[in-house]
């Protein structure tokens, strides 16, 4: 059985899923999509996933389009460490609850701030949408004032598709330890995650570079 997971680094709900990977201890066969390239806007592509969304996973005939999905699935049928994804109902609507905030929330705002670098060449970002991006990190810092992982004391995946937008979302406003104290720690302990380099640090890194270049001189002054 081959587990084919479609996905771009620079993708965030895309390093979600690698992170859950490397989480369990499986392997995917990874299929690269050129999203600034517009890859994921083909015909092939959109026959197999007609949200034309990153990442996308194939197992046997079932298609899984949306990073949360693939994540909360591949532990429950994986996953040996079932803390990952909690079966007992109370800790998985916790679990829940967050995805849908990175979902709803996290995602749209990052979304916004950079499919317009990305895609259309803009290199100036409206105050709006920095402010609904902090209004982000406020919300989850107060989440996580409950315990270091959005759940309490163990890593889930929840904190694994929250720290794929937060890590991205940083490049242009970066985690302040002082404004978010709880978010900065969470993130440093995500970030010291034996996996977390592989799974996330490598494709964050391409997107910061990528981003860099689109912004050239703006990026210093958007994010001072």
């Amino acid at each position: 059985m081959t587990l084919r997971l479609y996905y771009s680094e620079m993708s965030p709900t895309s390093r979600a899923v690698l992170l859950t990977a490397q989480a369990i201890g499986l392997e995917l066969e990874l299929v690269p999509i050129n999203i600034v390239c517009g890859e994921h806007l083909t015909s092939e592509f959109k026959a197999l996933n007609p949200l034309e969304r990153l990442p996308t996973l194939v197992d046997d005939e079932l298609v899984i389009s949306d990073g949360h999905a693939i994540c909360a699935y591949l532990v429950a049928k994986f996953g040996s460490n079932s803390n990952l994804y909690p079966q007992e109902l109370n800790k998985r609507a916790v679990v829940d609850e967050k995805l849908y905030f990175n979902s709803n929330v996290l995602l749209p705002r990052l979304d916004h701030l950079l499919f317009p670098i990305l895609l259309f060449g803009v290199k100036e970002i409206p105050k709006e949408k920095l402010y609904a991006l902090k209004e982000g990190y406020q919300i989850l810092d107060t989440f996580l004032e409950r315990g270091p992982f959005l759940l309490g004391e163990t890593v889930t995946i929840a904190d694994f598709c929250c720290v794929s937008s937060i890590s991205t979302s940083s490049i242009l406003l970066p985690v302040s330890s002082e404004m978010y104290p709880t978010l900065f720690k969470w993130y440093q302990k995500c970030k010291a995650l034996p996996y977390y380099d592989k799974a996330n640090g490598v494709g964050l890194n391409k997107a910061d570079t990528l981003i860099q270049n689109k912004l050239g001189g703006a990026y210093c002054k958007i994010i001072s």
